[in-house]
């Protein structure tokens, strides 16, 4: 099944505002932990996870980091 949609924006003139440029927007993995936490006992978590993954979008972590805040392995 497939479905097609088209919209237009209108001012209170009646005049078009916009049209839809052709572009789709991307799909990032954030976005399924920001719908989880609307539907999870414990939506922080999931929160903090959609701010995780988007702060590694921005600054991915290099092979050289640790994740461990420097335990010293314990």
């Amino acid at each position: 099944m497939k479905i097609q949609a088209a919209a237009v924006v209108r001012g209170p003139d009646s005049a078009v505002r916009s049209e839809g440029n052709g572009i789709t927007p991307e799909w990032h993995a954030s976005m399924r932990y920001l719908r989880m936490s609307k539907t999870t006992d414990d939506p922080f978590r999931n929160v903090y996870l959609a701010l995780e993954s988007l702060l590694n979008r921005l600054q991915p972590r290099t092979p050289s980091e640790r994740e461990d805040r420097g335990s010293g392995g314990r």
